[in-house]
């Protein structure tokens, strides 16, 4: 293998390398037959000789497997290189034939140089031969890949030795092919180009012409018209850049006509035209553009005036809003409403200014739907804005009209309610009570019935300036009315005291006394004899319980009627105690009449007994003593036995009488 040095003897090397890896294939099998035939004789020799040929046949594998991995590598590096070199061949090939028509063209073009006919067969085949050069170096640039992969092999030198020369060639060649075709087309191309050049002119500036000269001023949106403006811009900006190009075209024409006398008349006749349409178009475009910026001008500065209106719009409609929730306060009312004011004299030359703006733009009919819409939203917004904003300025003033005059009205209520709260206190401490000083207390009456008009009609009024949020209520407002209602309501509980008897608690326990001392006395209503002076002594003390009753009763029912009027009217710190405490003096007081008048009653009549029980029992004996005396006079009499029969009578008919 190192001693190739071309295609063919590579491909050789590389037929002989694959027949040598096959035979080693092929003896595959022969070791394959050694190894079983070891194992075999292991079985009939000693166990050093088993050892050795083990040794010896593993020694022979590796050998085996060392040379068949060098060939194989060597099988794959002389693949990789016969491709390599084929791909070279190729390129070489490609490269070799442009090379070849090259020279035969130069060679040809030598010859043929002069004749003006085939000037142009000449260029139009340079320009071929120019256009396969990208082709031809890529080819190249193959080959010195090639080369460059190839280094440190065997047949590098003979590749390198081929790249070089084909190289060189190349680099002598494209630049002579260059140079012939630039010489060839430099005139030629030039007045190409000049008349290339005055063409594209005239077309662009006829272009410029149609599309920024022959459009109209009917501009219904603002992208159409700020579209409109840019696009001038723009065609502004174009003209003015081709005049550079303009002038190096005049100048160009200048230089070719003065080498060519000849043929330069007809481009110099062109370039006149195209010098003359070129400032007549500048000319215009500069005229509408003008036009334009100032109509676009004239938008934005309308905008700009009916933004500084919307603001001052925005401002007046959020200065309304917050003067919805005031707190109820003279002086945020005061604050508010000055505020209010200092905005409406906002002054009118901004609507001049949108006004006149506004009829210009529609007059030239410039957006005139749009501007029209806007106008009318920015009056209608304006005239609702104003009369809202005038009527609430309106609202403020009565406003604050009203709650000075509420003001004014509370201080008169306080120091009113304070002079009643030092009275009544000044009565309750003396324990003065209304039955003392009936005239001043109706007079009082009357004047807590007005304070709680005045305080009601206060409250209407306040709520009916107030917010209904409860964070704007202050302390001229709902908190003022609310310390005057519970001072109110101060006074009226202390006329209320005023008006319960100041020694009621002391009546109420003097009733309870009289009847517990009652209560106590009620064993006089139990006897337990018949001796009439018992019961007389006892009916005498049942008659002192009674007088007692009797004389409390007119007490008692005044104190349980008072009580209750205490207690429906709240005049008193606790109203079920004491509602419970007259209910009791009530069932206590009943009670104990019942029980004194049924014990009255009995005693009555027990007396009543009593005493027809001794009327009786006197009788019995005397009527006793007298028949007794009667009858022992008739026992120690001789009459006796002769009439018996009338004894018998007499004694039944004695008897009889004394029954009934």
């Amino acid at each position: 293998m190192n001693s190739v040095n071309d295609l063919n003897q590579v491909e050789k090397a590389l037929q002989q390398t694959k027949m040598v890896c096959e035979t080693l294939e092929n003896q595959k099998g022969m070791v394959d037959k050694l190894v079983a035939d070891t194992q075999v004789l292991e079985k009939h020799i000693s166990v050093e000789k088993s050892k050795l040929y083990k040794q010896e046949l593993k020694c022979l594998q590796g050998y085996r497997d060392k040379l068949k991995l060098k060939i194989s590598k060597d099988v794959h590096l002389l693949e990789e290189t016969v491709s390599k070199l084929r791909t070279l061949e190729a390129d070489s090939k490609v490269v070799q034939r442009w090379l070849d028509s090259v020279k035969d063209f130069l060679m040809k073009d030598q010859i043929k140089q002069a004749e003006p006919e085939g000037l142009q067969r000449q260029l139009d085949q340079c320009m071929l031969f120019i256009i396969e050069m990208e082709k031809i170096e890529l080819s190249l640039k193959e080959m010195k890949e090639t080369e460059s992969s190839l280094r440190g092999q065997p047949v590098n030198a003979w590749v390198k030795s081929k790249v070089t020369d084909i190289q060189s060639q190349w680099d002598r060649l494209s630049k002579q092919i260059i140079c012939q075709k630039n010489q060839l087309s430099e005139n030629q191309e030039k007045a190409v180009n000049l008349k290339k050049d005055l063409t594209e002119m005239q077309e662009w500036m006829a272009q410029a012409e149609e599309e920024y000269l022959e459009k109209d001023f009917e501009y219904k949106n603002p992208d159409e018209l700020e579209n409109a403006v840019e696009e001038m811009k723009r065609a502004k900006e174009d003209v003015l850049q081709k005049e550079v190009r303009v002038k190096i075209l005049k100048d160009s024409i200048k230089m070719l006509a003065a080498k060519l006398p000849s043929g330069g008349q007809d481009l110099t006749t062109e370039l006149n035209l195209v010098l003359e349409n070129y400032q007549l178009l500048c000319n215009r475009i500069r005229g509408k553009c003008h036009t334009l910026e100032e109509v676009w001008s004239c938008w934005i500065e309308l905008l700009h005036y009916l933004d500084l209106e919307a603001a001052w719009l925005n401002t007046l409609e959020e200065k309304m809003k917050t003067t919805e929730h005031l707190p109820e306060k003279i002086d945020a009312v005061s604050e508010a409403l000055e505020s209010l004011e200092s905005i409406l004299r906002h002054p009118a030359d901004n609507r001049t200014q949108i006004r006149e703006l506004g009829q210009t733009l529609i007059d030239g009919g410039i957006l005139d739907e749009i501007i029209s819409e806007k106008l009318e939203v920015f009056n209608a917004r304006y005239e609702e804005l104003s009369h809202v904003a005038v009527s609430r300025q309106i609202s403020l003033e009565q406003q604050l009209q009203m709650m000075r005059e509420t003001e004014h009205m509370l201080q008169v209520l306080q120091e009113s309610l304070k002079d009643l709260d030092r009275q009544l206190t000044s009565y309750l401490t003396n324990r003065i009570d209304a039955f003392q000083m009936p005239q001043e207390a109706q007079k009082i009456q009357a004047e807590i019935a007005a304070h709680e008009s005045t305080l009601e009609e206060l409250r209407k009024n306040v709520y009916s300036l107030m917010s209904p949020s409860p964070e704007c209520r202050s302390p001229r407002g709902g908190t003022h009315l609310d310390v005057l209602q519970r001072k109110l309501r101060e006074v009226s509980t202390k006329y209320q005291l005023f008006q319960k008897p100041a020694n009621f608690e002391q009546r109420m326990l003097d009733c309870k006394r009289v009847l517990d001392s009652v209560k106590v006395e009620l064993h006089i209503l139990d006897v337990k004899d018949i001796d009439p002076d018992i019961i007389q002594f006892h009916f005498d003390k049942c008659m002192k319980l009674y007088k007692t009753l009797s004389e409390v009763k007119l007490e008692v029912e005044t104190v349980i009627k008072t009580g209750r009027q205490i207690v429906q009217k709240q005049q008193t710190d606790n109203p079920k105690s004491m509602d419970e405490q007259l209910t009791a003096l009530k069932f206590l007081y009943n009670d104990l009449g019942a029980q004194v008048t049924e014990g009255k009653q009995d005693l009555e009549q027990a007396l009543q007994l009593s005493c027809k029980f001794n009327e009786v029992s006197h009788s019995l004996s005397k009527w006793l003593e007298v028949t007794e005396a009667e009858l022992v006079h008739k026992s120690t009499s001789e009459r006796t036995l002769s009439d018996l029969d009338t004894e018998v009578a007499w004694a039944k008919v004695s008897f009889q009488g004394y029954a009934i």
